[in-house]
């Protein structure tokens, strides 16, 4: 029997047009297909996990931004509260690979709520920034959206307060400076209240108000001690002070850092995160041998699954920098080496072990694919050594191994 004239223009519908009786749900995309829109808070979702970095291939990274910073908006006029709280579950339960895009939400909101949202998004903001890097990128973007009022001075000096003097000292040495900020920038917008003597004394140091002797002399945190001294220490003596107060790779000499002895002396423990950007200069450096200390360090490091989960480190993450360590060259810059496998193979198992690391969302999720000829290509973004499809179903493999009800 031959269909009619009618079923066959209805029955298949070309990418390039709405599915009939479906308009009003559907819009034209970036690519010129027809898909279903999405409401602004998977929108939001989608923007705090996924972010805008590099652009797509239909679109550039500038307009996305743009577009997703006027979802953010939306999401904040109609509720701010929500919005934040959503800010806050994305990055402090680890859903992002990425915690840029959540610090500029964040920012958003502190700056454009209504009271009680900007008052939530200045009281959870050590949440979400958690280190000295994060705390610049949101001082930062808090100065671009229309510069300090009380809130921002009042959170900014809480995040130095609040800390343990060990660890406050710890992100004073290791995040001194970024994005053209630095503490000593913050500490004189802020005007914290030293809480003791002991946070007094590192806020003064921070400030470049205490001399090195001054901070030596009166029980300052060790590792504060360790990088005064690595400032004029020879190389033996720098690798003697990185094993006796456990110093940051920030706290060493820049003509020293690829040395072959202090690259090993700072494998002892090295933050996972830094620990996987690193992997190409530690074996450009000849650290990283088949068979090498250095090599069995780094297996340790990689498949200690206690470890693994305190670092919070994203599979994607892991993902990435395997394909990079692989590929035997670097993302920027003209830097090449020869994988060791056995690093490669620890690298592979410690994404699995990461996994661990993300909440699952406890929802039914289908996950389509899409294995066009265009995801086959590896020219997209910024990272080109594997392609896009690779990628994508990399996702859905955390997303399998996470979740509980799901059909890919």
């Amino acid at each position: 029997m031959t269909k009619s004239i009618y079923l066959n223009h209805t029955a298949s519908t070309p990418q390039t047009e709405p599915i009939l009786g479906r308009a009003s749900d559907m819009a034209q995309n970036n690519a010129g297909g027809y898909s279903f829109t999405l409401d602004k808070w998977s929108r939001l979702d989608r923007f705090l996990i996924l972010g805008t970095d590099g652009g797509t291939y239909y679109v550039n990274e500038g307009t996305l931004t743009r577009e997703n910073a006027g979802v953010v908006l939306e999401c904040i006029k109609e509720d701010g509260l929500r919005t934040v709280n959503r800010i806050v579950e994305v990055s402090d339960g680890n859903l992002a690979p990425k915690n840029d895009p959540a610090i500029f939400a964040l920012a958003l909101a502190a700056k454009n709520g209504d009271d009680a949202t900007r008052s939530l998004a200045y009281k959870v903001m050590p949440k979400v920034c958690r280190i000295g890097t994060h705390l610049f990128q949101f001082a930062d973007a808090i100065n671009d959206l229309g510069g300090w009022g009380r809130g921002a001075r009042k959170s900014v000096a809480s995040w130095y307060t609040d800390k343990e003097p060990d660890k406050l000292a710890y992100q004073l040495v290791k995040y001194r400076q970024r994005d053209g900020w630095s503490h000593r920038d913050l500490l004189r917008l802020s005007h914290p209240v030293a809480k003791d003597e002991g946070h007094g004394r590192l806020l003064s140091y921070a400030a470049g108000k205490a001399t090195a002797d001054d901070i030596l002399q009166r029980g300052t945190p060790s590792v504060i001690a360790g990088y005064e001294m690595a400032k004029h220490a020879s190389v033996g003596q720098t690798v003697d002070l990185i094993k006796s107060f456990n110093l940051p790779r920030e706290a060493i000499n820049t003509e020293y850092v690829n040395k072959p002895e202090i690259q090993e002396a700072l494998l002892q423990d090295m933050p996972i995160t830094a620990l996987v950007r690193n992997l190409g200069n530690l074996t450009k450096s000849g650290v990283l041998t088949p068979f090498s200390k250095g090599t069995t360090r780094i297996i340790e490091l990689l498949t200690d699954a206690t470890r693994i989960q305190k670092s919070r480190i994203h599979p994607m993450a892991i993902y990435l920098a395997l394909n990079v360590y692989a590929s035997g060259r670097s993302v920027l810059g003209s830097g090449e080496w020869t994988p060791v496998p056995a690093i490669v193979t620890a690298l592979n198992d410690s994404f699995y072990l990461s996994m661990g690391n993300v909440i699952p969302s406890g929802k039914k999720i289908l996950f389509a694919l899409d294995t066009s000829g265009s995801m086959g290509n590896n020219h997209y973004g910024q990272v080109n050594y594997d392609s896009p499809i690779a990628k994508a179903a990399a996702m859905a493999l955390i997303a399998a191994k996470t979740e509980s009800q799901y059909e890919i």
